[in-house]
């Protein structure tokens, strides 16, 4: 079967195209499927046959990534600081 897309080869395809389940049931049509295999069908839709399901050649790769952050606070003894050092700055500054 020939696909739009150039090759599906390539790890990793960019999505064109993503539609919510709250228009999903306008753009697809209520025509049977064409059960292609065991894990692929294609189903009509307003943009034409869209082929659903899996495939069997496609790889996933999943490298983790953890990002640690610890963050030591003395919370009160900051804030009486930043308060000391503003009460410092504005000496002799009314409010309007």
């Amino acid at each position: 079967m020939k696909l739009a897309d150039p090759d599906d080869s390539l790890p990793s395809l960019p999505i064109e195209i993503l539609i919510g389940a709250d228009f999903y049931w306008n753009v697809m049509h209520s025509d049977a499927p064409v059960k292609l295999s065991n894990s692929q069908a294609s189903v009509p839709s307003s943009f034409g046959w869209i082929l659903s399901g899996s495939r069997s050649h496609a790889t996933v790769s999943f490298n983790p990534t953890v990002h640690s952050i610890n963050v030591d606070t003395l919370t009160q003894e900051l804030d009486n600081m930043v308060r000391n050092f503003w009460n410092l700055e504005s000496i002799g500054i009314q409010p309007i």
